[in-house]
This record gives C-alpha cells, sequence and structure tokens, in this order.
C-alpha cells in the first residue's frame, strides 16, 4: 500500500507539471544529488545488540522546479529485543518562482516508531514555501496543510474524545530548514525542524528536529553526526512523548 501511493505521487508529479518537457530541459538543464548514508553497530557476549541505520537523500532539480526524497531506516535489536524497527520517508515537490519568494510545495510523508506506538503514518499536503539566503545561512521556511491518517499500537486515548487506534485529522504544517557551509565548503551544518499540529484538538501536535553536521574527507566521501529529538502529543497512555537519538556514520555523495 505504502509503494502503491509512493508511486503514484511520483506519476501525478510528473505527468502534470510541465517543468519535464523536453524544450523546459534544453533551458534548464536536468541535475541530480545523490547521499547514501550507513552507521551501525555490532555487539556480542553479556551484552548483545545489533543495530543499523542507513539513510537516503536523493534530490532531482532545475532551476524552476525540484524533487527531493529522504529516506532513512533504523533497526535496532538489544538482548533479543526488537527496540526499533522504523522507516522514514518524506517527498517533497517545489516549484520555484521568480526570486524565491513564495514557492508552491506539495509533500507525502510516511513513517512507523517502535517507541512512539506509530504502527503506520500516512501524511500528505500542500502549502507554499519561501527561500532566503544571508552571507552565511541558507533559510528555508514552509507552510501549509495536509490529511494525516496514523494507527497507533493502542486505543486507550486520555483527554480525547477520539476512540480506535486509527486517528484521522487534518493538520497545520510547519517547517523551516537551515544550512550553511565552513571551512571551504567542508563542513556542512544543516537544521530541519518539522511541525504538525491537529486543526480539531487543540493538545494533539507532534515535532521532529534534526541537526546535522557533514565534514567532508575527499571528494565523495564525508563523515557525518546527526541529533534527532522527536515529541509526540497525541494522548495515547503510557506513550512517553520524547525520544532523542545521536547517530555517527559514513556519507557518500554522487552528483552533477
Amino acid at each position: 500500500m505504502r509503494r502503491t501511493i509512493i508511486l503514484l505521487f511520483w506519476i501525478l508529479l510528473c505527468g502534470t507539471n510541465p517543468a519535464f518537457t523536453q524544450t523546459d530541459s534544453i533551458s534548464n538543464p536536468l541535475k541530480y544529488s545523490l547521499k547514501g548514508n550507513l552507521s551501525g553497530s555490532l555487539i556480542t557476549g553479556t551484552f548483545q545488540q545489533f543495530s543499523i541505520a542507513p539513510s537516503l537523500d536523493f534530490k532531482v532539480f532545475t532551476k524552476r522546479w525540484e524533487v527531493h526524497t529522504i529516506t532513512r531506516y533504523r533497526f535496532n535489536n538489544t538482548n533479543g529485543l526488537v527496540i526499533e524497527n522504523n522507516w522514514y520517508e518524506l517527498i517533497t515537490f517545489s516549484y520555484f518562482t521568480q526570486k524565491n519568494r513564495l514557492l508552491p510545495i506539495a509533500f507525502y510523508h510516511f513513517d512507523n516508531n517502535v517507541i512512539f506506538r506509530v504502527n503506520r503514518r500516512h501524511l500528505a499536503g500542500i502549502g507554499v514555501s519561501s527561500l532566503k539566503e544571508t552571507d552565511h545561512w541558507i533559510w528555508r521556511f514552509s507552510a501549509g496543510l495536509g490529511y494525516d491518517d496514523t494507527e497507533y499500537n493502542g486505543e486507550e486515548f486520555v483527554n480525547s474524545e477520539r476512540i480506535g487506534a486509527v486517528r484521522r485529522r487534518s493538520l497545520f504544517i510547519g517547517g523551516i530548514r537551515l544550512q550553511n557551509q565552513f571551512f571551504d565548503k567542508k563542513l556542512n551544518w544543516s537544521h530541519d525542524l518539522f511541525y504538525g499540529h491537529s486543526l480539531i484538538e487543540g493538545d494533539d501536535f507532534f515535532f521532529r528536529y534534526i541537526s546535522q553536521l557533514s565534514w567532508k574527507i575527499a571528494k565523495p566521501l564525508s563523515i557525518t553526526a546527526r541529533y534527532e529529538h522527536r515529541f509526540e502529543h497525541v494522548h495515547l497512555t503510557s506513550l512517553s512523548g520524547l525520544n532523542t537519538i545521536l547517530l555517527f556514520g559514513l556519507t557518500y555523495t554522487v552528483g552533477n
């Protein structure tokens, strides 16, 4: 089901936007960027643990449009107990206007998370975005509306009129991306904040903050450190809303 939705989303983008025509590709050369990252650990003996956390960042763009996909997976088995078996996917489409003051965007997001008891989450929406560049930073602000279909591992919610494990809700979506490069572009520092707030229940919201440092040690290879901070406030009983993780790994980049 998830793969079908992603495929339909791609077909919709490619089939409805004139930027994919041959004439436009001549005036706006097609470019791409592909980044693969891998981190993990293996411990044996009295304490046993196997964890792996690959990710893929793929971007296709011209001067007029951009399609950006982020895929992350984390698996953690500690002493025979599966603590993490989590997927995260985000697909965004942006159409660039004059001076990038107001960019139409569309997005689709999927994830599941053992710790937050999310069996599956489908979130899609539309909005606008704005780019701002300074001498040291590139800012991107986004806002829009989305529809969320989430199934939780649990049906007991407190201080909420919702009943059942599946919660469908309209959301206000907000996002900020901040990035910079230092030391002759060898060090890249980025920040991403993704926020969703229910339009029905005022105390129903979630956000995810990611900060990543990347140090280029060779032309295609970088050492990375990524910090993730995630919070869910959905009234689900026996759920701790806060979770953080720090990952270290290697990133391999190809592009034109």
